[in-house]
Order: structure tokens, then C-alpha cells, then sequence
């Protein structure tokens, strides 16, 4: 009987059961869920859920208090201003066209939903299931690769510490700031800085920058609450909308 090639053979087979025990490991954890794997948190995180606009802070401006405006765009102002006094304005919205940005962020009375995923911040506002999408840690497109305006305009945001900078260019000039129709152009710059209060209130600071309307930026900002338990519920403009033209 060999008994030293009999003793080889088994720590060969050991050995051989150990990498196949060393391999199986390796797969069973490339294919375990993430949280199996200890990933660390994803940045922003802490902002997915409903939130939602105390009342009475449904626009940008005071009632008394003007915009900026240059003499050009003061004067349309003041013509949209008689319009609106008189009801003959017409409001995009109320043709179930979107609110756009600023003032999806500033007058809509509905809530939203925060959506943080990798890459993206996605924000699903009630109100005619409007959507912004804000691509973290991206660059604007080069001007001349410029897609076509949009409502919603074109966002990239990153993290300063715990606070949210976003920016916003390239938005549709339909829509007006706020619910008192203040004007502006398309070539209204936005930028935001998101932080969280505390757990239950998120404060924005919004900045508009409008080099053809504006003299200079202005800024505000809004503050927005949790809403633990509640959700987005599906909103269908045109189900009753009041101003279909004939």
C-alpha cells in the first residue's frame, strides 16, 4: 500500500474542495443583494419621500413687491398685470401645460415626491404628474449640442457638504415665475441650494438670474415638509380640463 501517495491524493482533494468552497463564496457575494454587501448610503438619500408647501407660500414675489425688471420687460409686466387684475389672462397651466421651472418648485399647492437613485434626483410633482429630472455630478451639454428648450429646463446638480447646488438652464419662457404671472424669458438662469433643517424640513434658496428681463438676480426661499405616510396620487388634466379651445 503507498501510503504517501495515498496521503498526496488527499490533500489534493482538501485542497481542491477548499477552492472550490473559495469560489462558490466569491460568487454567492457577487450575486447577494447590495445591503448584503455593506455598500455605504447613498448620498441624498435622507431626502427620498413626500413633501409638500405649507400654506400660504405660494409665490416668489409679494403681493407689493415688483420683480427686477428692466424698462422693456416692466412694461410687459404691467400690461400682464391689468390682463390678470381683469381675469383676461391666459394661464398655460390652465390648458394643462406644465408649470415649468421656477415655478413648478415655488406656487404648485400639491406635493411631490423625491426620488434619489444613482446619478439622478427625480422629483414627481403631483400636479399634472409633472417630472424634473437633476443629474448629479454632470455638466450642461456644450451649446452647440443644446437640445430644444423644456419646461422643465436642463438640471445638473452636486453635493457641497449636506447641501444640494443645482443648476438650470435652457427653459421654455411659456409659463410665467409664479401665480401672479410674472414674465421672464428663456434665458432665465436658476440656481438652488437644497438642505435639510432638520429631518421633517427641507429649505431651498432659489436664485433667479434673467440677463434679457432681470437688472440683477433675485433670490428667495421656500421650505417644504414631510409628509410620512402619504403619497402621490395620480392627477390627469385633461379628465377636466376647463379651457380646451374648439
Amino acid at each position: 500500500m503507498n501510503i504517501a501517495g495515498t496521503g498526496a491524493r488527499n490533500r489534493a482533494a482538501r485542497r481542491g474542495a477548499a477552492a472550490a468552497a473559495v469560489l462558490i463564496g466569491t460568487l454567492c457575494l457577487a450575486f447577494a443583494p447590495s445591503a448584503a454587501r455593506s455598500e455605504p448610503p447613498l448620498k441624498g438619500a435622507i431626502l427620498n419621500g413626500i413633501w409638500a408647501r405649507p400654506q400660504g407660500v405660494g409665490n416668489v414675489f409679494k403681493q407689493e413687491e415688483t420683480p427686477p425688471y428692466n424698462a422693456e420687460w416692466a412694461k410687459k409686466n404691467q400690461e400682464i398685470q391689468k390682463q390678470r387684475l381683469g381675469q383676461e389672462f391666459d394661464d398655460p397651466s390652465l390648458r394643462c401645460l406644465p408649470f415649468g421651472m421656477p415655478r413648478m418648485m415655488i406656487s404648485a399647492t400639491y406635493p411631490f415626491e423625491i426620488l434619489v437613485t444613482p446619478g439622478q434626483i427625480t422629483v414627481i410633482q403631483e400636479l399634472d404628474s409633472e417630472v424634473r429630472r437633476i443629474f448629479i455630478d454632470q455638466k450642461h451639454p456644450p451649446a452647440e449640442e443644446e437640445r430644444d428648450p423644456t419646461f422643465e429646463g436642463h438640471s445638473v446638480g452636486h453635493w457641497d457638504g449636506d447641501t444640494l447646488v443645482v443648476d438650470t438652464i435652457n427653459i421654455r419662457s411659456e409659463t410665467p415665475i409664479d401665480r401672479l404671472y410674472y414674465p421672464r424669458s428663456d434665458k432665465m438662469h436658476i440656481t438652488e441650494r437644497w438642505r435639510l433643517r432638520d429631518r421633517n424640513t427641507l429649505e431651498v434658496e432659489i436664485v433667479l438670474d434673467d440677463p434679457v428681463a432681470f437688472t440683477r438676480p433675485w433670490s428667495t426661499t421656500k421650505r417644504f415638509v414631510r409628509q410620512d405616510g402619504e403619497y402621490i396620487h395620480e392627477y390627469v388634466c385633461a379628465e377636466n380640463n376647463q379651457r380646451v379651445q374648439p
